[in-house]
C-alpha cells in the first residue's frame, strides 16, 4: 500500500470515528447542557411547554413529526431512542 493510500485509509477512518464521538442524551439533559428551559424548547419547536415536560419526564411520547422536530433541534443529540429509553425507565 503506497503512503497516499495508508494516509486517505487513515483519514476516512478517523471521519467515520468522528461520526460516532457525540452521543446521544436524554431530552431533559439536553435542555441542561444547552441551559435552554422546557418553555422555550417548546416555542422553538412549536409544540406547547406541557408537551416537552410529558416528554422529559417519560409520561407521553413525540409523534413522528414532533420526534422530527426533537431530532433536527438538537442536531440528533437526542433521538427517538432516547425518548423510549426515558418511557422505559419510568415503567421499571
Amino acid at each position: 500500500m503506497s503512503v497516499h493510500a495508508q494516509y486517505s485509509y487513515l483519514n476516512i477512518g478517523l471521519q467515520i470515528t468522528n461520526c460516532y464521538v457525540a452521543r446521544s442524551m436524554d431530552l431533559q439533559t439536553y435542555l441542561k447542557s444547552k441551559k435552554l428551559t422546557q418553555a422555550k424548547f417548546a416555542k422553538e419547536i412549536g409544540v406547547s411547554p406541557v408537551a416537552v415536560l410529558y416528554w422529559c419526564s417519560g409520561e407521553r411520547q413525540p409523534g413522528v413529526a414532533n420526534m422530527a422536530k426533537i431530532t433536527k433541534a438538537t442536531d440528533a443529540l437526542v433521538t427517538a431512542r432516547d425518548i423510549q429509553s426515558v418511557l422505559e425507565r419510568k415503567i421499571t
